[in-house]
């Protein structure tokens, strides 16, 4: 089969997301049970809250049994970047285009990390929390 389009065709509605504020284990929301595919562009938009300036967090979906266990996608993750202190500010990210296939007995997972060993030069400072509220995640689903 052909996929002629990779417009966005689903949005998800994920709960609230806190990062931690120093380099602990990621935050995984569920976002989907297997089986699913999807392909192209993912992009996710959140009312964002930090009250520390320079604070970060990076994002990208992930596959597994269970959170415990799932791994990026093709290590591929996108940073959001704070400059100054916010709250409730409307902000996006655009993840990685990806093209995944997620199989009957795993899940596709959001995960959230307040660092990423691909953005190295980025992790010199300690992270401070985010707050991630009203949280959507938008992306080509296979029907």
């Amino acid at each position: 089969m052909i996929q002629r389009s990779l417009a966005p065709n689903s949005t998800y509605a994920l709960p609230s997301i806190t990062t931690t504020s120093a380099a602990g284990a990621p935050f995984v929301v569920k976002v989907a049970a297997g089986p699913v595919k999807l392909a192209g562009p993912v992009k996710l938009s959140a009312a964002v809250t930090s009250l520390v300036a320079d604070s970060r967090a990076f994002f990208g979906l992930s596959v597994g049994t269970s959170p415990l266990d799932a791994k990026v996608v093709q290590n591929n993750t996108m940073p959001l970047r704070l400059p100054t202190a916010v709250t409730g500010a409307a902000r996006s990210v655009e993840l990685p285009a990806v093209a995944v296939d997620v199989p009957a007995g795993k899940t596709l997972y959001l995960t959230v990390s307040p660092v990423a060993d691909m953005y190295a030069g980025q992790n010199s400072r300690v992270p401070g929390t985010i707050r991630l509220d009203t949280v959507r995640l938008t992306l080509h689903r296979d029907t």
